[in-house]
């Protein structure tokens, strides 16, 4: 039988190290897929329908369990918050915007 390096439970992987990157890895992976779903399947480009899409079907997975796997490390927080950066970056009229303040006007 080979060791393994990661064990997944109750959603959450965890390495032998007690780390969470590779969980940050795989929620970061799926959200991204899901924001490109989004965008290529929604029609509309009504911000405030883009953002009730984003909080039901983007933010579930990047919040799910975060009070054990909560990241302490800068380059883990700055990965998970790419998706949302990326995100409203595509929001028409928002494009030209710095991200804080396309967060603030978002509410976000």
């Amino acid at each position: 039988m080979p060791v393994q390096t990661a064990v997944k439970d109750i959603g959450v992987t965890i390495d032998c190290n007690l780390k969470y990157s590779k969980h940050i890895d795989n929620i970061v992976g799926r959200a991204r897929q899901r924001v490109g779903l989004l965008f290529k399947c929604f029609v509309t480009r009504d911000t405030d329908t883009l953002l009730r899409a984003f909080k039901v079907y983007i933010r579930p997975i990047l919040e799910y369990a975060s009070n054990i796997w909560s990241p302490t490390q800068i380059g883990l927080i700055d990965k998970l918050e790419s998706v949302q950066r990326r995100f409203t970056k595509r929001i028409p009229g928002f494009e030209t915007l710095s991200y804080s303040e396309r967060s603030s006007l978002l509410d976000l």
